[in-house]
């Protein structure tokens, strides 16, 4: 398996930082990998660990009894959860690999430690941390919406973005979900998601097959 260098430098994540940095990074740093819906750490366990999203997707969920809402899906060079500089913080949501991954995991205090060794690292954190940031306002500027429809609508032009590839049909979105992961998306129910996705499909918004979902309105 590649080492976490190779990794961070092929993101860009190691550029502008002195080589003693980096190598510092690799011997802090292990890389893991996980199947596709396999938990990466659950809600409410201690967040001792820091985990970059390297190769594949993720997901962010928060569960609430037996609801569960999925707030973000994470690509390559995403923070997997939240930095944290407190010693009883516990991670607020689950992350869970989509359709398998690869992420850089460093504890809290060795990441610590290397923010005080190399303080331009501190920068290249907060930028990592606001990519997330930045999903999460747009998500819930979407799910403002009142209708199902509308809702699924901006999810799925917010995943060809991001997750979608150009066919002769329109963006292919590669990412595969049930109706049931796509309410959790959306804070909806799947009943009202089949029925959201009949309207789009009725009113020649989007095709679906068995596996996947391609846009066939502009992005």
């Amino acid at each position: 398996m590649p080492s976490s260098t190779y990794y961070l430098r092929s993101l860009g994540l190691l550029q502008g930082l002195p080589e003693g940095a980096a190598r510092a990074i690799d011997q802090r740093t292990s890389v893991r990998t996980f199947e596709r819906r396999q938990v990466i750490f659950s809600q409410g366990v201690p967040a001792d660990t820091v985990y970059l999203l390297v190769e594949g997707t993720a997901e962010l969920s928060r569960v609430d009894g037996s609801r569960e809402t999925i707030l973000l899906v994470l690509t390559p060079g995403e923070l997997v959860g939240e930095l944290t500089v407190s010693e009883s913080a516990v991670y607020p949501v689950q992350a869970r690999a989509l359709n398998g991954c690869v992420v850089c995991a460093i504890g809290r205090r060795e990441l610590a430690e290397l923010v005080h060794a190399y303080p331009p690292l501190a920068w290249h954190l907060l930028t990592w941390a606001s990519r997330n940031m930045a999903q999460a306002y747009g998500r819930i500027h979407d799910l403002a919406s009142c209708e199902v429809p509308d809702k699924l609508l901006a999810l799925i032009r917010h995943l060809a973005v991001r997750h979608g590839v150009p066919t002769p049909e329109g963006v292919l979105i590669t990412l595969r979900f049930t109706q049931q992961e796509l309410a959790a998306l959306i804070g909806s129910c799947r009943e009202a998601v089949s029925r959201g996705l009949k309207s789009l499909r009725d009113r020649g918004l989007i095709s679906m097959n068995s596996r996947h979902i391609t846009l066939r309105a502009p992005v």
